[in-house]
């Protein structure tokens, strides 16, 4: 798969994803290895306290699991794993 196939498969299956961008863009990021908001935030440009509000949402919502709440490290829940797995998943049709 050429690099072009990739991203555009991946923007259709972003644009039917229900997550918005913010969160989408954060809940990758945790899959990439990043697990706290210090980090995501200097990766993606977003503050520190946007990034723990949506790292608590997508904990509400079982897509991430805080695995260390004084320091606020995350990892990927079952749903996020879920989620992440269809968002790069391409051997299925979009």
């Amino acid at each position: 798969m050429k690099a072009i196939d990739f991203i555009c498969r991946y923007l259709v299956r972003a644009a039917q994803d229900d997550l918005t961008p913010t969160a989408r863009q954060i809940l990758l990021a945790v899959a990439a290895g990043l697990d706290n908001s210090a980090d995501i935030a200097r990766l993606t440009g977003m503050s520190p306290g946007t990034c723990t509000n949506v790292l608590r949402s997508l904990a509400a919502r079982h897509e991430l699991h805080c695995v260390n709440r004084s320091a606020g490290f995350y990892v990927l829940g079952p749903s996020g794993k879920e989620r992440v797995r269809r968002l790069l998943d391409f051997n299925r049709h979009a």
